[in-house]
């Protein structure tokens, strides 16, 4: 495994710390998990973190993880415009992140309920058409129809 781990770039301690810490709580046969953060709880004053964290997830993603980000954008409700490249997510930057430095990554059409998505999987969750919004068809019903692991990265159940 630490062969493996090495392989994801410059300053691998920090990035195999946080690579062994995702896989700690992933099944080992890669499927798909939604990733629940909040990256305010990281405050170690090293600004690489977040750099570290999106490495370890296209690590991830590279060896067949599909990984859903929520990044909704409530805002809408309120009559803010939705652009679903421009908006950003307002549940965290993590999602924005890995929007912004994986280019594979898409985001979902939903205005309210949408997700940042990379990953073998991402097609497929892309032509999803709900009828509602955790109803048939939606994110929320396909995560559940495959089984998704749930991370939770820095915040709890609450989130």
């Amino acid at each position: 495994m630490l062969q493996e781990i090495s392989q994801i770039g410059q300053d691998n301690s920090k990035r195999m710390s946080i690579l062994r810490a995702l896989k700690s709580v992933l099944l080992e046969e890669p499927n798909v998990a939604v990733f629940y953060s909040s990256l305010f709880q990281f405050r170690t004053g090293d600004t690489s973190f977040p750099t570290h964290l999106v490495a370890a997830i296209s690590y991830l993603v590279e060896n067949g993880w599909t990984i859903l980000l929520p990044s909704f954008t409530f805002s809408f409700c309120s009559g803010k415009a939705f652009d679903k490249y421009k908006s950003p997510s307002e549940t965290g930057i993590l999602a924005d992140l890995i929007f912004n430095n994986l280019i594979q990554a898409k985001r979902t059409n939903h205005p309210i309920y949408s997700f940042v998505v990379v990953g073998p999987q991402s097609d497929e969750v892309l032509s999803l058409q709900p009828k509602t919004t955790f109803g048939d068809g939606s994110p929320f019903e396909w995560v559940e129809k495959v089984d998704a692991s749930i991370v939770l990265v820095g915040c709890g159940w609450e989130s």
